[in-house]
């Protein structure tokens, strides 16, 4: 919602419009993302290989969260990278971009009490095209001072599978099982040891978008608000 300030001295009225501003920011950085830059890596081969996992038409790889706000925030973001789009594209090699999604990994250290289960995400010519394309997204999203500002030094490759988080997707903080399922963990031994090396195949990577968490678009993928093309032609 815009907000006036009004004053009789222009100085003063620039200091309180500098004091709203640091407020928003700083209550930014608290409120929980509202989109991502994300890959797709639902192909059909790729779905076909899942049928061990639920909702395989939502899979996909993260590359930097954001926290947008209005639409003027929403046009900034796209604006930033569909104008980075060509270093974006330098960033990989002349034949494009193809990934493999194989194995599967835990994101703590005890399997028997485990919140997060995902697949390993590569490139399939054994590159680092996509690491360094996440990397420099994620920088750009920052730049913007729209996206989280993660403590890490690289943006960690991975598509989750499952996660107990989900758990309360439906739930009301309010109801008692709330805090439980919260911190709930789970047994993922049999998980790994059966399906450690799975293989669930090979991803071309056409594009990035930009996509409202919590959200269905029309092709069942997450609502997108914007794209940046990455192949040729």
């Amino acid at each position: 919602m815009p907000c006036e300030v009004v004053g009789e001295q222009r100085r003063r009225v620039v200091r309180a419009c500098n004091m709203l501003t640091m407020a928003a920011e700083r209550g930014r950085q608290r409120l929980a993302p509202s989109h991502f830059v994300a890959v797709r890596l639902a192909t059909q081969h790729v779905q076909n290989r899942l049928e061990t996992f639920k909702d395989g038409c939502r899979l996909h790889l993260t590359l930097a969260l954001l926290t947008l706000l209005s639409e003027p925030e929403r046009r900034r973001l796209c604006q930033t990278l569909q104008q980075h789009a060509d270093q974006l594209r330098s960033l990989l090699a002349p034949s494009g971009l193809s990934l493999r999604v194989r194995g599967l990994d835990i994101m703590n250290d005890d399997p028997g009490e485990t919140r997060v289960v995902f697949a390993r995400v590569q490139d399939a010519d054994g590159g680092d095209g996509m690491q360094r394309l996440a990397d420099r997204c994620r920088e750009l999203a920052v730049s913007t001072g729209l996206g989280k500002n993660e403590d890490y030094d690289r943006v960690k490759l991975h598509c989750t599978l499952m996660n107990v988080s989900f758990l309360v997707r439906h739930v009301d903080e309010s109801d008692p099982e709330y805090a439980k399922l919260r911190k709930a963990t789970f047994d993922a031994r049999a998980i790994l040891e059966e399906l450690g090396h799975f293989d669930f195949g090979t991803v071309r990577v056409d594009s990035l978008e930009v996509v409202q968490r919590h959200s269905t678009g029309e092709d069942g993928f997450y609502l997108p608000i914007g794209a940046i093309k990455l192949a040729a032609g």
